[in-house]
């Protein structure tokens, strides 16, 4: 199971790939995650998202967004 560590804010606490460069890459499935969801959560990063197979419904600021295989979002900070 992956897990999403959080602060009380509901901020999300990213481990980076390398300490002298934030930029933090994985590869998961949805499957992987409790009840295939991740919870809601926000970072000061931007995020990109791409649906390798099948598809996810994605909730950004209460509007829930369908991605499709070979589709993808950019979501901004905060």
């Amino acid at each position: 199971m992956i897990s999403v560590d959080l602060k009380d804010d509901r901020s999300e606490i990213v481990h980076y790939d390398f300490d002298e460069y934030p930029i933090y890459i994985r590869k998961s499935m949805l499957s992987s995650y409790h009840n295939f969801e991740a919870p809601p959560h926000w970072h000061d990063d931007i995020e990109l998202i791409t649906v390798l197979q099948g598809k996810m419904e994605y909730n950004v600021n209460g509007e829930i967004v369908t991605i499709q295989q070979d589709e993808g979002i950019f979501i901004n900070s905060r």
